[in-house]
């Protein structure tokens, strides 16, 4: 009975010890699926985090090509406007000529004009003076038969 006494000992103490190691075990496990949980969670908040800062450079980007776009845009807008106001001088400029060449055109029509008057008034001026001339003549020569 000692000996079953022993023996009972020794298996309490086995079992005991068995326990302990389990529940040894048990905790270390528990404890090993708490740290990977925690270290699953860490990576998502990191793939949360990288992805966050993607999007972010993303629409950085997108606001980068969009302000690039605006600025090409009213670049256009402006060389566009630019000729617009261009062609719109030349056109100014251009009347402006043709008005002149008209002015200068209708000046020398009006300054031959004047000539051709002046050249008439002479013409009849001339031939007033003949008519005289003759005229006087007649009479001279009528005169001196009376």
């Amino acid at each position: 009975m000692k000996y079953f006494k022993q023996l009972f000992g020794a298996s309490l103490l086995t079992i005991s010890s068995l326990a302990v190691a389990q529940q040894s075990s048990i905790t270390d496990q528990i404890n090993a699926v708490n740290a990977a949980e925690q270290q699953i969670r860490a990576e998502q908040q990191m793939q949360q985090a990288q992805q966050a800062r993607q999007q972010y450079e993303a629409q950085q980007q997108l606001q980068r090509q969009q302000a690039a776009e605006r600025a090409r845009q009213q670049n256009a807008q402006r060389e566009k406007d630019q000729k617009k106001e261009q062609a719109e001088l030349e056109r100014k400029h251009e009347q402006q000529e043709e008005k002149a060449r008209q002015q200068a055109y209708e000046d020398k029509i009006r300054q031959l004009d004047i000539e051709l008057k002046e050249a008439e008034l002479e013409l009849k001026k001339a031939r007033a003076r003949r008519a005289d001339d003759f005229v006087t003549q007649e009479l001279n020569q009528t005169k001196p038969s009376n």
